[in-house]
């Protein structure tokens, strides 16, 4: 299970790093996904947005600024069937580097069909 999780995983991030790309949405992301992307900074932890289809995940996935690089960096059972995955970004260009927590679970399809994004604290 856990490479399919991280399959799954890395799909996502190859639409991640290629925002606006709804094909590569649709590979990593079931036609039902929903996430749920919790705050940052004084909104941590708290649930902030949530996207529902393919589409709406595409159009969220769009607004990511050109330059970040995401990557996954290791995944682990959280409660079956949840997943947590930990993922790092950076922006080259500016030195800046960033991490956070997928919590995931895969549908039949072995897509995502339910994410909740958490970015790390800020430092």
């Amino acid at each position: 299970m856990k490479a399919k999780i991280l399959a799954a995983a890395e799909d996502f991030v190859h639409a991640l790093n290629t925002p606006g790309d709804l094909k590569k949405v649709g590979q990593a992301c079931s036609e039902s996904i929903v996430i749920e992307r919790m705050g940052v900074f004084s909104q941590q932890g708290q649930l902030v947005e949530t996207f529902v289809g393919v589409d709406a995940v595409g159009s969220w996935l769009a607004r990511t600024p050109a330059g970040i690089e995401f990557r996954v960096v290791s995944a682990e059972v959280a409660d079956s069937p949840t997943w947590r995955v930990r993922y790092a970004y950076s922006v080259p260009k500016e030195g800046y580097h960033h991490a956070g927590t997928w919590l995931l679970r895969l549908g039949t399809d072995d897509k995502i069909t339910w994410m909740q994004h958490n970015p790390d604290p800020s430092a």
